[in-house]
C-alpha cells in the first residue's frame, strides 16, 4: 500500500473519530448520517477547509501542520471542520545540560510543591559567542522557584493563545460560514479543534468546539445581525 494511500486512510479514520466525538458532547449521537451528495457543497466545503489551513496558519496563537483542516458532512445536523495544534511554544521544564535536554519536570518536581533533593544541578556550559547563556539554578529553593515562574508564566500564555484563537475560529466562522448555502437554518456549522500545549499540569482544554446555527450566520451575513451579537451566538465548548 502506498504511503500516501494509508495517510489518506489515516486522515479519513482520525476525521470520522472526530465526528462521533463531536457529536458525543453535543448530545447528538443520533445524528450521524450519510453525507448528502452535492458536488456543489463538496466544493465549498474544500474551500473554507482552506480558508481555515491560511487562517491557522498565519495565526500567532496555534500550530499547526500543513492543511490541517479537515471537513465532513453529516446529514440532518450540519458541516464539521476539525483539526489538531498546540498552544504551546515548546519545551516548558525544559533545561540543557551540558548539551543534553533533561525533563526537569520528571527529574525534580514530585507533585503538590513537593521536590526531590538530589545534588545541586551543574553549572551551565559557557555559552559560544553571540548566543545568551542557558542560565542553571544553583540550589533546589532556586530551582523550584525558578520552575513555578516558569509554570506560571507557560500557563499565562497559553491562556493568552487560547483567547486569540477563539477570536480567530469566531471570525472566520461568522465571516465564511455563510457560503455554505445548502445548509438548513436548522443546521449547525462546528469547528472542533484538539488542542496541546498548555503546560506540563495540563490545566487547560484539549477540545475546543465552536458552534453556530446557519440561521445566525446567513443573517450576520445580510447584515441583520451586529458582529457583537453574532459572536454571541457562537457555543462554545471546552473540555
Amino acid at each position: 500500500m502506498s504511503r500516501k494511500l494509508t495517510e489518506m486512510m489515516k486522515t479519513a479514520g482520525r476525521v470520522a473519530l472526530t465526528a462521533a466525538v463531536v457529536l458525543a458532547l453535543s448530545g447528538l449521537a443520533g445524528a450521524w448520517g450519510a453525507p448528502p451528495e452535492s458536488d456543489r457543497m463538496s466544493r465549498r466545503m474544500n474551500v473554507l477547509e482552506r480558508i481555515f489551513d491560511a487562517v491557522l496558519r498565519e495565526s500567532e496563537n496555534v500550530v499547526v501542520s500543513s492543511e490541517a483542516t479537515r471537513g465532513l458532512m453529516l446529514e440532518g445536523y450540519g458541516a464539521l471542520f476539525t483539526f489538531e495544534g498546540s498552544l504551546g511554544g515548546g519545551g516548558l521544564g525544559s533545561m540543557y545540560f551540558g548539551g543534553d535536554t533533561v525533563d526537569l519536570s520528571r527529574r525534580f518536581y514530585k507533585g503538590d510543591g513537593e521536590w526531590m533533593a538530589p545534588a545541586p544541578p551543574p553549572k551551565a556550559p559557557k555559552a559560544p559567542e553571540g548566543e545568551e547563556e542557558v542560565r542553571v539554578p544553583d540550589s533546589m529553593e532556586d530551582l523550584a522557584r525558578d520552575w513555578e515562574a516558569q509554570r506560571e508564566e507557560s500557563r499565562r500564555k497559553a491562556k493568552e493563545r487560547l483567547a486569540g484563537l477563539k477570536a480567530e475560529l469566531i471570525e472566520t466562522l461568522l465571516d465564511y460560514g455563510a457560503t455554505l448555502g445548502e445548509l438548513a437554518d436548522d443546521d449547525v456549522v462546528v469547528v472542533a479543534a484538539f488542542l496541546s500545549g498548555f503546560g506540563f499540569d495540563k490545566d487547560g482544554p484539549e477540545q475546543l468546539v465552536l458552534k453556530v446555527k446557519m440561521s445566525d450566520l446567513r443573517l450576520f451575513s445580510a447584515g441583520q445581525l451586529t458582529l457583537e451579537q453574532a459572536r454571541d451566538r457562537v457555543v462554545i465548548d471546552e473540555q
